[in-house]
């Protein structure tokens, strides 16, 4: 009778996540197997020991654990996915501390569905494709200065060919992409830097004349790369990476 009392004063106890989640027992079977429940949206409920739950040695999948923002869900896949390297990179550079090297991401976010993993590792699947090499996520080729991580915006591409379009805007500062001013002679260089190389296309006496130059090489260098990806990159793909052009706005 002793013990049927004391389990039944268990059911209804409180206790908390790390990050601040109200637990509550709704079953307690014994001292090994305790059923509780998460009190947010979710309502995520597991079996878990009575000491765990005591010393608040829980886990809710859905505890915003990566930035205050990215959690893990629940679901079938967990951070030995493929894709969590990706995902979690892409919530650490919009919400995690702005650095020199991030900064051209100060103003970017994440749609509020791929905060949670299980739904974006579930895209990651449906879009991915062999090509020999890491496939990464890019947010701006299919839509010019997109800043918004989302299903609609985003694609996957082979990583040597993603890198052809990295901008580095907090690095050149005002001038349009390709463009350095050249202070001992007062011109405008532009040059490209592609597959670990610079390349030196001209001098010029104003940035726009100089942007057009950088303008024409870097798109032709671009079709160049993209003949080696014919067989490899899905057809929608290759025809949005086929029709892009450089924007003095980039």
């Amino acid at each position: 009778m002793g013990l049927n009392n004391s389990k039944q004063e268990r059911v209804g106890e409180v206790s908390y996540s790390k990050y601040g989640t109200k637990a509550t027992i709704l079953d307690y079977q014994n001292n090994k197997r305790v059923l509780i429940e998460f009190d947010d949206n979710y309502k995520f409920r597991y079996f878990t020991s009575y000491i765990n739950f005591k010393n608040g040695s829980i886990t809710n999948p859905y505890d915003k654990s990566i930035y205050g923002v990215g959690f893990i869900g629940n679901g079938r896949y967990n951070s030995k996915h493929i894709s969590y390297p990706i995902w979690f990179n892409m919530i650490k550079r919009c919400y995690g501390n702005q650095s020199y090297d991030n900064a051209s991401y100060y103003d970017c976010s994440v749609e509020h569905s791929w905060h949670n993993f299980q739904n974006f590792a579930e895209w990651y699947e449906q879009n991915k494709y062999q090509c020999g090499e890491k496939l990464t996520i890019d947010k701006d080729v299919k839509n010019h200065g997109n800043r918004i991580y989302s299903q609609e915006n985003c694609m996957l591409l082979p990583e040597r060919l993603n890198l052809l379009f990295i901008k580095e805007k907090a690095r050149r500062g005002d001038l349009p992409i390709g463009v350095y001013y050249q202070k001992d002679r007062n011109n405008y260089v532009a040059m490209c830097s592609v597959d670990c190389k610079s390349y030196y296309i001209g001098s010029y006496k104003t940035p726009n004349e100089a942007f057009l130059h950088y303008k024409n090489f870097k798109e032709g260098y671009i079709k160049f790369k993209l003949r080696e990806y014919i067989n490899v990159l899905p057809t929608d793909i290759y025809k949005i990476i086929e029709g892009y052009t450089i924007q003095i706005s980039d």
